[in-house]
């Protein structure tokens, strides 16, 4: 699913981040699997999103063990 990078579009989605923070994530070229671009907006994947989550869910808890 995409969602547009607005702070109600996201906060529905149930992402906690704010659109300038994603944003600024996009302009510093991380994370580029989680940003789509069509039409001349840019959208969220969330599927990537979740497995970016999962992964640092991970890696805390490898490093808490």
């Amino acid at each position: 699913m995409l969602v547009a990078l607005k702070d109600e579009e996201l906060e529905r989605a149930g992402i906690k981040f704010k659109a300038k923070t994603l944003r600024h994530w996009r302009y510093q070229r991380k994370n580029m699997q989680l940003f789509r671009k069509i039409g001349g907006k840019v959208f969220l994947e969330t599927k990537e999103w979740e497995k970016l989550i999962k992964q640092a869910e991970k890696e805390a808890k490898r490093r808490r063990v």
